[in-house]
């Protein structure tokens, strides 16, 4: 079975790599310090494969800071500048070729020429046992197996040597940690001038929570494909809306708390460690310091979403306000992530309890409660995979284009064309912000309108936000 690979960014002469961090092939001292990172893929002989396959050429400069000169303040953020604080240079590939040396298919293509189309399909969690058995068995092999990307295990500020070049302190983790990572490193507070400065990053609180997340689960997807040779593997969704209590936290499925919250129910997860929950609020966690097993603490008191919730979310009509943040009314994406009141429309900041994606976090408990550290709890990926079924149900229910998603104005590395951290080479928020079918992906139970076999039973025209009777 081949290899599958996947593309996230096409421009004009074809996709930049998407991966998060860099291929350890660019990780060594000289390479870093020549700024280019521009492999040679196996028989060729040019770098990225030359005429016909790809060129290496300069990455172009984010346009950031002309949406948002009151972040000029970010001077200690290494992120602010991604990729160019690394790499100057890196592939890119001719359509329909991908890879970070163009050695491989655009997503959703397939075959040693990347003729052949495909358009896969996610199924439900909890009644597809064959999916779930072989999402719960891959994430084992993804946490036994190394990446071929490796990850900074320090600060930014640390990576320099004496002679101030920034050196090799790159470490390889296996695959699974390095999604653990990536996500860790994307959410890490903002560091202004030595200080932390809370609730943001680059990929919670403002317009990029839906794409970015979308674009990770397809990493985490194509990362198993190509470890497994599995062309079919998608991650099934978990359907929580509606539900009672987790249904899929037992022994045969996610695992359940013991009397410490300690998974040991699993025979899955039961030997997985933790990463990434013991470093500081803005500090690059060290993906080595391993500690104890998954634990994860039910919480009956948090309010589940619900299926009138679901039909109000469907029926809003902005993908998301000003200020682009946890205190915008009437959006879609800030109720969807949590931090918007899913019976009113209203921003929830003051009130603090979360909804929709956000409360099955607090309802989860242990890890999960952890926002950077949470995907080390494999049930993070349903969850999430469920989440993306929402996001793709209000896109084609309310025929959406990227003329809804803001351009401007929302938090750095949330605008519309600016890059997705840790995202090496480039990848632009909107390029996740089209139709999954584009993308190469579906969902089971959706339609070309965005309604479920289901939707008869909760959806009502009339359930429209409160917020709306003030604007």
């Amino acid at each position: 079975m081949s290899i599958i690979v996947v593309i996230y960014f096409v421009q004009l002469f074809g996709p930049w790599f998407t991966g998060a961090q860099f291929p350890t092939l660019c990780t060594t001292s000289e390479v870093l310090q020549s700024r280019e990172c521009c492999p040679v893929p196996e028989g060729y002989s040019e770098p990225c494969g030359g005429s016909g396959r790809g060129r290496c050429d300069f990455i172009p400069p984010s346009n950031e800071s002309d949406y948002q000169p009151h972040f000029s303040w970010l001077t200690d953020e290494e992120r602010a500048e991604w990729p160019s604080v690394f790499f100057d240079q890196g592939c890119v590939c001719e359509y329909p070729f991908y890879g970070f040396d163009c050695s491989q298919c655009v997503f959703g293509l397939y075959g040693d020429e990347c003729t052949e189309k495909r358009t896969l399909v996610r199924t439900n969690v909890e009644t597809d046992e064959a999916a779930r058995h072989k999402f719960l068995l891959y994430a084992q092999w993804m946490k036994g197996n190394v990446s071929e990307y490796s990850v900074m295990p320090i600060n930014f500020s640390d990576m320099f040597d004496t002679d101030g070049l920034i050196s090799s302190k790159f470490l390889q983790v296996s695959r699974y940690d390095f999604f653990i990572w990536s996500h860790h490193y994307a959410c890490k507070e903002y560091i202004v001038d030595g200080n932390e400065f809370p609730y943001f990053g680059f990929a919670h609180q403002s317009a990029a929570f839906s794409p970015w997340h979308r674009t990770f689960l397809m990493l985490y997807e194509r990362d198993v494909q190509r470890l497994t040779g599995d062309e079919d593997f998608t991650v099934p969704y978990w359907k929580w809306i509606g539900m009672e209590g987790c249904p899929i936290c037992t022994a045969e499925m996610f695992g359940y708390g013991d009397e410490y919250g300690y998974l040991t129910d699993s025979v899955w997860t039961k030997d997985f460690e933790v990463v990434c929950c013991f470093c500081g609020n803005s500090d690059t966690c060290d993906p080595t310091d391993k500690r104890g097993g998954l634990y994860r603490e039910y919480n009956p008191d948090v309010s589940l979403p619900t299926t009138t919730q679901l039909s109000m979310l469907m029926n809003m009509r902005d993908y998301d306000t000003a200020p682009y943040n946890g205190l915008s009314n009437c959006s879609f994406r800030n109720i969807l992530g949590g931090t918007g009141d899913a019976d009113t429309g209203y921003h929830n900041v003051v009130r603090g309890d979360p909804f929709m994606h956000g409360a099955v976090h607090f309802s989860l408990g242990g890890i999960m409660i952890s926002v950077p550290c949470s995907p080390n709890d494999p049930i993070f990926w349903p969850l999430h995979s469920y989440t993306d079924m929402l996001f793709e149900m209000w896109y084609r229910f309310n025929n959406a284009t990227i003329d809804f998603y803001p351009e401007s104005g929302a938090a750095y590395g949330h605008n519309r064309y600016a890059y997705q951290v840790p995202l090496f080479p480039v990848r632009m928020n909107n390029e996740s912000f089209i139709n999954s079918v584009e993308l190469g992906y579906t969902f089971d139970d959706i339609d070309d309108r965005g309604r479920t076999s289901d939707w008869d039973s909760f959806y009502d025209e009339s359930t429209i936000a409160e917020c709306y009777d003030y604007i």
